[in-house]
């Protein structure tokens, strides 16, 4: 990934971030990394003690499809067996896991997708 990419990936991140925080959760990763993957964020939702990992993707255009478009099967796959890396790792107890997708536009706009895979 070039230099601008990672930028406007990181905003993305960030963005998307802010958007679970102004909604009622706590932010605990972002960017966490093994050997098998990355996971964009880890959010626990502050009512229902839910944990929440987002798979973010930042499009500026709408050229090749909205980002949320760009979460494959595949992609999926690999963000569930970080995540249950990352619950192995974590021995607190949680009520719930849901798996989101926000897909940020060159606007800043989040659309979050909650709980679509």
């Amino acid at each position: 990934m070039t230099g601008r990419n990672q930028q406007i990936g990181r905003w993305g991140e960030d963005l998307a971030a802010r958007w679970y925080l102004e909604h009622g959760f706590d932010v605990v990763e972002q960017n966490w990394t093994v050997n098998e993957g990355e996971l964009d964020l880890i959010a626990i939702d502050r009512d229902s003690s839910t944990v929440v990992f987002c798979e973010v993707k930042t499009r500026t255009s709408s050229r090749f499809g909205t980002g949320a478009e760009a979460v494959t099967k595949t992609k999926q796959r690999q963000v569930r067996k970080v995540a249950m890396l990352w619950l192995q790792q974590h021995n607190e107890r949680f009520n719930d896991i849901r798996f989101d997708v926000a897909s940020v536009d060159g606007d800043g706009d989040v659309n979050l997708i909650e709980g679509c895979f």
